[in-house]
């Protein structure tokens, strides 16, 4: 993802699952991870919150259950229905694919993320959750 200039928006809801319950099963990906690969998303995700990644307010934008979106900027676009894996639409017609990345980009997302403060803390949190579940596990 931080390779490819994709920008992404997630839930703190969806943030706290994963760290919980150690699976991603959002957008018909259903994987199994272990707890040191649980912190060190977190780590990963705590780094891009400043750059490419928005945690958005569900209380104030409605997060759509069917689909996941992901757009790489003048590249293309994927659309994948959550919890199927039957097909992934992918969008690289070059006019669809700059109108949406100047929608993307010209929206206002400040009214409608979180701020990043309160992400950061919640997301130390979670880290430090697993970190005992590690140290809980060696005893």
């Amino acid at each position: 993802m931080q390779q490819m200039n994709a920008s992404e928006g997630i839930t703190l809801d969806g943030i706290r699952e994963f760290a919980r319950n150690h699976v991603i099963s959002e957008s018909g990906f259903y994987v199994e991870a272990n707890t040191s690969d649980i912190i060190n998303a977190l780590e990963q995700l705590e780094a891009r919150l400043d750059r490419n990644l928005f945690v958005l307010d569900t209380e104030k934008i409605p997060v759509s259950d069917n689909w996941a979106f992901l757009l790489y900027t003048d590249q293309y676009a994927l659309l994948v229905p959550n919890k199927e894996l039957d097909f992934i639409i992918c969008v690289s017609d070059p006019d669809i694919i700059h109108a949406l990345t100047y929608t993307f980009h010209s929206v206002d997302f400040e009214d409608y993320v979180l701020d990043n403060t309160l992400v950061r803390n919640e997301i130390q949190k979670l880290i430090s959750e697993n970190e005992n579940r590690v140290a809980d596990s060696t005893l």
